[in-house]
């Protein structure tokens, strides 16, 4: 690394430095994301998207359930975790049922 000339030119390269090091702890958590989320916490994962439960939502869900055959009853068993009043919310059990039917699309429930 050569020496800076001016202070203004030190602190373009320590905020060139910065960014790399930022985008380089982006990449490396964009990696380790899929095996964070795969985990034994899926089912409660996947209870919280049914609070929104949109086209993103149910993608995320679709592919859990093909890395890992989440049964519907371990979702549901999650779901009635969720904290107050999502636990007895109709939009969240209304999703949950859409779920259940997702889940029957995409192959059957997986034991």
């Amino acid at each position: 690394m050569q020496a800076c000339r001016s202070p203004l030119s030190c602190i373009f390269t320590a905020v060139r430095l910065s960014s790399s090091l930022t985008n380089l702890v982006e990449q490396v958590l964009i990696l380790m994301l899929p095996l964070r989320i795969a985990g034994s916490t899926s089912p409660a994962l996947i209870a919280s998207k049914l609070v929104r439960y949109d086209a993103i939502d149910r993608s995320d869900v679709q592919y859990l359930y093909s890395q890992r055959g989440i049964a519907f009853e371990e979702v549901q068993e999650a779901a009635r975790s969720l904290p107050p009043p999502f636990n007895t919310d109709a939009l969240v059990l209304e999703n949950l049922e859409n779920l259940k039917k997702d889940m029957s699309l995409w192959g059957g429930e997986r034991p």
